[in-house]
């Protein structure tokens, strides 16, 4: 179980607190680097609350619109959780990029690339090869994994030199909602 805060419009979060929606919106945009999913900042409601100032800020630059910036909690159980800060995983990640890339190769297709500044944060080709991953474990007859965990490192150096980013969090996607175990607003919202 881990704890994840997500960024978005107070009135999507009121929804989901007063139990009118289920649950906060799956993202699928193009970009998404971890797939499809209900992505969260792990044990980070700042960088949540950053992210939904910026959203308000720079209308467009995400999928919903976000006019009253807000937090909302969420209690999370990773289950079957892909996650890239282990050795496996990234091997699974690796195997599907070479899957994926062949099957563009032989079609003469260049594969889609990862754009936007030095932290690339719109993930084109990422979101590919994830969803490439998830679709090949189900060809396999393997369970297609509930949750995607993974480290994200962006902003400037902290310092002259440094391997410390501004921005950097641990982003989870969560692809199967019955992983959300219960939503929570935040002390002093």
């Amino acid at each position: 179980m881990v704890l994840g805060f997500h960024g978005c419009d107070r009135l999507d979060a009121e929804k989901v607190l007063s139990q009118s929606s289920r649950h906060l919106q799956i993202s699928r945009n193009s970009h998404d680097w971890l797939g499809d999913g209900i992505y969260f900042w792990e044990n980070d409601p700042w960088r949540a609350l950053d992210w939904a100032n910026e959203s308000k800020a720079h209308p467009g630059q995400s999928a919903g619109t976000v006019d009253d910036p807000y937090v909302i909690g969420a209690v999370i159980d990773l289950g079957l959780c892909c996650n890239f800060l282990d050795f496996d995983r990234c091997a699974d990640l690796e195997r599907a990029y070479h899957f994926i890339k062949g099957v563009h190769d032989a079609s003469m297709i260049p594969l889609p690339e990862n754009q936007l500044g030095p932290d690339k944060v719109k993930r084109f080709r990422d979101k590919l090869v994830v969803k490439s991953m998830q679709d090949l474990r189900r060809d396999e007859g393997l369970t297609p994994f509930q949750t995607m965990r993974a480290a994200f490192f962006e902003g400037a150096e902290l310092y002259e030199g440094a391997g410390f980013r501004k921005k950097t969090h641990i982003q989870i996607a969560v692809c199967d909602s019955e992983c959300i175990k219960g939503y929570f607003r935040l002390p002093g919202q």
